[in-house]
Parts: C-alpha cells; sequence; structure tokens
C-alpha cells in the first residue's frame, strides 16, 4: 500500500472528507494530490495528519521525506538576520521562499515572509515591512505559532511608530503581550515592554512609559546571567516534550545547547588566560601577568561565572601586587566591588552562587585594607564551600583567610588555616574549568 492509499484508508476510516481532513492548514486539492501520491508530504505535515487520522506516525513513515531545505534557509536567513547582515538575510530567505512555493507550504512561506518584514524594517522600508508582516499574520493566525505571530505583531508596531502613530503602535504592543501571557521568552517579552514605553513616551505618557520601561527592565535583568536564560529553555523544552509539543522541544533544546556552548568557549578562553597569567607571573613579566589575568577575570564576570572571576582574581593580586601602585589596586578593588553582585542580591540563587561572590568580594576587600569586612566575607564563603563539599575551593580561601591573619598580625588564626594547606593541590596541575 503507497503512502496516498494509507492516508486515504485511514481519512475513509475516521469518516472524514478530504475538506475535513485539510482544516485550515492545508487545501482540500493538497489532500486530494497526497491520496493520489502526486504529492509526498513533508515530515511535519505528515505529523499532523497522522494526529487527525488517529494513527501513530510510524503508520505512515514509508515513502514519506523529511525534506527540509525551505526550513534549513530559512533558519540560515533567520541568523543573518540576527546578526544585522541585511543583504545576506534577504538572499538566503528569498530562496527559503522559492523552495516554499514549490512545496505548496503555506505556513513557511509566511514565516518567510515575516523574516523578509524584518530585513525590509532593518534597511529603513517601513512600510513594505508593515505589508510584509500583515500578510504573515494572516497566515499565522490559523496555526499554532504563537511566537512568530507575536514578533509579527512586533513588527507591525514598530512600522506603525515610525509612520508617527504611536497610539495604534502602544495598541499592537499591547496586543502582542497579551497573545504572549505569562510563559512568553523572556527577549520577546522585555523588548514587547520596552517597544510599548517608547510608543507611550512619543504619546507624551511619561507615567506609562516609565512604568513599561520599568517592566522591560526586571524582565532582562531577570534573564541577564546566560545560565538562567539557558536553564529557562531547558525547562520549556522538557515541557514540551511532555506535551507531545516536539517541534518546540527540538528548537528549546537547541537554544539552551547554544547558550551552554558559548559558556563553555567563554570559561575556556577565560582558564587559557588564568594560566597564562599564572606562567607569566612566575616568570616575572608582571605586565603580561596583569593583562592575562584581568581578560580572564573579565571574561569569567561576562559570563556570570563568578567563582571563576574570585579564583583568578586572587592569584591575580598575590602575582603582581609588588609590581602594582597602591592607588592602581585601589581603584581596581573599588571598581570590582561595583561590577561584582553582591552575596545577598537576587542574582545569588543558589549557595554555589552565594559562596562564589562572597569570595571575591572577600578577596577585592583585602586589596583594600578592610580587615572586618573581608574576614566576615572569606569566613562565610568558606562555610558554604564545605557545606557544598568544594574540596578546592575552600582551600583556596582558607589561604586567603591564612594570608589575612599574617596581615593582620594574628599568627594564631594563621597557623590553624595553614596547617590544612598541605592537602591542596598544586597550581599547576590541569584542573577542570569552573
Amino acid at each position: 500500500m503507497t503512502l496516498g492509499q494509507k492516508i486515504r484508508a485511514a481519512r475513509l476510516e475516521q469518516r472524514l472528507t478530504q475538506e475535513q481532513l485539510a482544516a485550515r492548514d492545508f487545501t482540500k486539492s493538497y489532500v486530494s494530490e497526497l491520496e493520489r501520491d502526486h504529492r509526498t508530504p513533508r515530515l511535519t505535515t505528515l505529523k499532523i495528519l497522522a494526529r487527525r487520522l488517529n494513527r501513530p506516525l510510524s503508520y505512515f513513515l514509508d515513502g514519506a521525506t523529511e525534506e527540509r531545505e525551505s526550513e534549513a534557509l530559512l533558519m540560515v536567513g533567520l541568523a543573518h538576520l540576527q546578526a544585522e547582515s541585511f543583504p545576506q538575510a534577504a538572499a538566503w530567505l528569498k530562496r527559503a521562499q522559492e523552495s516554499a512555493a514549490a512545496d505548496g507550504d503555506d505556513v513557511m512561506q509566511a514565516r518567510i515572509e515575516l523574516g523578509l518584514a524584518w530585513v525590509d524594517q532593518g534597511l529603513g522600508h517601513d512600510l513594505r515591512a508593515w505589508r510584509r508582516a500583515e500578510r504573515a499574520i494572516h497566515t499565522l493566525t490559523r496555526v499554532d505559532d504563537r511566537d512568530a505571530l507575536i514578533r509579527a505583531h512586533v513588527c507591525v508596531g514598530r512600522s506603525k511608530l515610525a509612520a508617527g502613530d504611536p497610539a495604534s503602535a502602544a495598541w499592537t504592543f499591547e496586543a502582542a503581550l497579551r497573545l504572549s501571557g505569562e510563559d512568553a521568552r523572556p527577549s520577546i517579552a522585555s523588548a514587547l515592554h520596552y517597544a510599548l514605553g517608547i510608543a507611550r513616551e512619543r504619546m507624551g505618557d511619561a507615567a506609562g512609559a516609565g512604568e513599561a520601561f520599568v517592566r522591560a527592565l526586571d524582565i532582562a535583568e531577570s534573564f541577564a546571567d546566560p545560565k538562567r536564560a539557558a536553564a529557562w529553555h531547558v525547562e520549556r523544552g522538557a515541557a514540551s516534550a511532555e506535551d507531545g509539543a516536539f517541534d518546540a522541544a527540538v528548537a528549546h533544546a537547541g537554544e539552551a545547547a547554544a547558550v551552554y556552548e558559548a559558556l563553555d568557549h567563554k570559561r575556556q578562553l577565560a582558564e587559557v588566560h588564568w594560566r597564562l597569567g599564572d606562567l607569566a607571573a612566575r616568570a616575572e613579566r608582571w605586565a603580561d601577568a596583569q593583562r592575562h589575568y584581568s581578560v580572564s577575570i573579565a571574561v569569567y564576570s561576562a559570563a556570570g561565572l563568578i567563582r571563576g572571576a574570585a579564583r583568578t582574581l586572587g592569584y591575580f593580586v598575590d602575582a603582581v601586587r609588588s609590581g602594582v601602585p597602591p592607588e592602581t589596586a585601589r581603584v581596581i578593588g573599588e571598581t570590582a566591588l561595583a561590577l561584582f553582585p553582591d552575596a545577598g542580591g537576587p542574582e545569588m540563587t543558589t549557595d554555589d552562587d552565594r559562596a562564589g561572590a562572597l569570595w571575591l568580594r572577600g578577596t577585592i576587600q583585602r586589596i583594600l585594607g578592610r580587615v572586618d569586612a573581608s574576614r566576615g566575607s572569606l569566613t562565610e564563603s568558606l562555610r558554604l564551600f564545605e557545606r557544598l563539599c568544594r574540596a578546592e575551593e575552600a582551600k583556596t580561601v582558607r589561604r586567603e583567610l591564612a594570608l589575612l591573619a599574617v596581615e593582620a598580625n594574628d599568627l594564631a588564626a594563621a597557623r590553624e588555616y595553614l596547617s590544612v594547606l598541605w592537602q591542596a593541590p598544586d597550581r599547576s596541575q590541569i584542573t577542570v574549568p569552573l
């Protein structure tokens, strides 16, 4: 039995007409061509048909092709769009448009049309972008692609702003926010509130604009940590898989993997700079040591890897302390305290994060000569690391406390901390990056 015959037999068994099987996603003629084996459905199409015909996907897989050319071209185009490479994005999206038109895939064509609308907007063709987005909305309202539909509304709203109609733009952004609901992607939700704030500001509603900007800020700050953003995608991917929304699950898992891969790269980069700084310090090349340590701290910090930044800063201070003027050390320390989060702040969601932040703050406070504050931060950091069974970090914090005790001429406390430091591994040995 051919694929078309299987579809026809299952449809008749379910007592559905070709029009009923097509519903809003396909045309009656398209279903007719499938049943006569004049067309071969894409895998996404077959999944929809399998659900409607109450059959497992495996029943239809023989003879089906997973033709994803238009989707692949679309995704490459969108990647160029995110990089603001508008001519390249347009070229890829037009290729995707030709492929989707050959497949007769209206939904894919709508997604591509939306991508081209964003390209037009990036190139300043706001009226053309508006028309494209409106056409995409007409199709996207028929299918369950909420994220694309929200992005289409954002595009229309931005075009309305450019046309000098902030009141209509605000209405569009508010409609998109209602559509997005509570579980919208943080990047989309933050962008919507920000756009709404701009529209209200242009309407002369300063209070409403401020409220929207604050909401945008709250969302953006909550997900500024890449690890938290990746974890959000993991959670959404798992929930989608449990609900049977496998395409959404794959998309969320892919985004999480991309974020984690970028974090791993930054972690490795920071680790390499730390070790190069360590080598330079041992050779008393202080300028090189300072440069490598500084880059390591900056990269660790940008990635939200507080413990790595704290460890590097500790070695940085010990290595180049004699070669840095006191005023320079003070400025570095004050700047670092202002940049790094407080251990009690909302960013510190786990004991691991709090321990790292306290370690960092204690080290900086020691540089600045704030003995009591440094001792308090480092002692609490040590307590948390010991509770977490983080032996290497605990030993390094003990080393910081021992140095602090020596500087304070508290030799009894220094001996107590030093008594366990003989177990610490050699700094030159290979360790797994934090």
